[in-house]
């Protein structure tokens, strides 16, 4: 299970960046627009922790001249201001180092006392849990969608 989340976590980086990476190429003129499409990718494969892009602009002002045929140093002109976006994207190795720790591990919780439900028994317990998972995954993507019920029994005395 952990070589799978890490290989997973790995191919998700590769097509975060190959989308970035075109994206950067061709950047377009609006920062928001940029900055949706950024959020997009990063939301589409799930790496918004693991990878950090940055916007830049660079603005220059290029010389418009009024009228038609070839200007002289009479002619008048306007000036008109260019931006250029540009995008970079790093890793976050930190965060990729610490997912790779915590890779394969789960976290069980239970009310259930030890003297009830020793750590042996609760670890043979939860082993065949995959099964009513994907019973309960099949029930709320078929034709019944269910959300989850929450019961609160109220304040312990």
């Amino acid at each position: 299970m952990r070589e799978r989340q890490i290989k997973g976590l790995s191919q998700r980086l590769v097509k975060a960046e190959l989308a970035l990476k075109k994206l950067a190429g061709r950047p377009g003129k609006d920062r928001r627009i940029l900055e949706k499409k950024v959020g997009e990718i990063m939301q589409r494969y799930r790496v918004s922790k693991y990878l950090v892009g940055q916007i830049n602009s660079k603005s220059h002002y290029d010389k418009v001249y009024e009228g038609s045929g070839r200007p002289s140093s009479q002619t008048p002109f306007r000036r008109v201001r260019q931006t250029t976006l540009s995008l970079t994207y790093k890793r976050c190795e930190a965060e990729i180092e610490a997912f790779q720790a915590v890779a394969g591990w789960r976290l069980y919780v239970t009310n259930a006392s030890v003297e009830r439900l020793s750590l042996e028994k609760a670890v043979f317990s939860y082993r065949e849990q995959w099964q009513p998972e994907r019973g309960f995954h099949r029930f709320k993507r078929g034709r019944l969608p269910a959300l989850p019920v929450y019961f609160h029994s109220g304040p312990k005395n």
